[in-house]
């Protein structure tokens, strides 16, 4: 048999007044609702109170897991911030140590430049005063005395020392010309061969008188090419003198070769020749080698001659071996001539 559900039965009461009598009357309707109907309403409840639940559950992770990506994006905003931060901080250190290097090398700079001064000051006043004083002690003993030959001798010392001051201001004056970039190049047509020959005479001489044998050997020089003449004149003239100067006893070689369009010059001595660090040098203005401090001159001689060589887009090079030989190799641009 089935067992019977037992059901929950209710009663509504209404009131009705009866038309006939005039009576009021009780009318009952019963409503009949099952367990089983209240189990399901239970149910449908609990479900949804958990759906619910399970929703609520559900956004809160979604927000703590938002909130979770937010924090972590702050907190690499923040390290982001603190490189930037510490970035333009070592920035502005290198700035600033940067600014105080170039103050220290200018300041360093100027210190040198002012010491350059004083010894050039100090060069200049010591290669002037000593002319200066034998012009003027010349002068006063020539006023003295009566004699013909005392008062030619001291008139030879002051011509003597008038042309030592107006080589040096010469030679002052070629360095800032070149240095300022005023001189400028004068081309024109002129026999190589001859040109080469006149300047090797005119040294021949001056080798003999000392005891010095002078070489000279030109190869491919028998053509008309195109060049600042003088400029290259003076450099030779520079370079012959000076080996002449420093070289007491063995010989001088001065030789020459033409090739496409250049110039090579070299110019030999057996003089005293120069250690490493006076090579390195040679060419510093007011700078002479300690080997020669007895040998008259200022020290302008090889700055110049770079500086003319410099000026017509030339090279100049120096080796040498104490005590034995210096040599100084020059090359020039000398294109042929296209005048006929």
């Amino acid at each position: 048999m089935e067992k019977q559900i037992p059901s929950v039965t209710s009663q509504v009461v209404e009131s009705k007044r009866d038309e006939k009598s005039g009576l009021f009357r009780k009318k009952t309707n019963d409503i009949s609702i099952s367990i089983t109907e209240l189990q399901n309403l239970q149910n449908d409840y609990i479900n949804q109170t958990k759906s619910h639940s399970a929703k609520q559950e559900a956004y809160a992770y979604s927000l703590r897991q938002q909130n979770k990506i937010l924090n972590q994006e702050l907190q690499n905003l923040v390290l982001q911030l603190h490189f930037h931060i510490d970035k333009n901080i070592d920035n502005q250190v290198a700035n600033i140590n940067h600014i105080e290097q170039r103050i220290l090398r200018t300041i360093s700079f100027s210190m040198i430049i002012g010491c350059v001064l004083l010894i050039v000051s100090y060069f200049i006043i010591h290669n002037i005063r000593g002319p200066l004083n034998a012009i003027s002690g010349s002068t006063e003993l020539e006023m003295s005395t009566c004699e013909k030959e005392k008062r030619n001798i001291y008139l030879e010392n002051i011509q003597q020392s008038c042309a030592h001051i107006l080589h040096l201001v010469n030679a002052l004056l070629n360095m800032y010309r070149l240095n300022e970039a005023k001189e400028t190049v004068n081309l024109v047509s002129f026999d190589l061969q001859k040109f080469l020959e006149r300047i090797a005479d005119n040294y021949h001489q001056q080798a003999n008188n000392k005891g010095l044998l002078f070489n000279d050997n030109f190869v491919h020089t028998h053509r008309i090419v195109e060049g600042d003449a003088n400029r290259i004149e003076q450099i030779l003239d520079n370079l012959v003198s000076n080996a002449i100067k420093f070289t007491s006893t063995g010989r001088i070689t001065f030789s020459s070769r033409y090739h496409i369009n250049r110039l090579y010059i070299k110019v030999s001595d057996t003089g005293k020749g120069m250690t490493k660090e006076e090579v390195n040098r040679l060419f510093n203005p007011f700078e002479r080698s300690d080997t020669n401090d007895s040998i008259e001159g200022f020290g302008l001689g090889l700055a110049i001659t770079k500086g003319l060589i410099k000026l017509l887009d030339g090279t100049i090079k120096a080796k040498s071996i104490l005590g034995k030989v210096s040599t100084f190799m020059v090359s020039v641009p000398l294109p042929v001539s296209t005048e006929t």
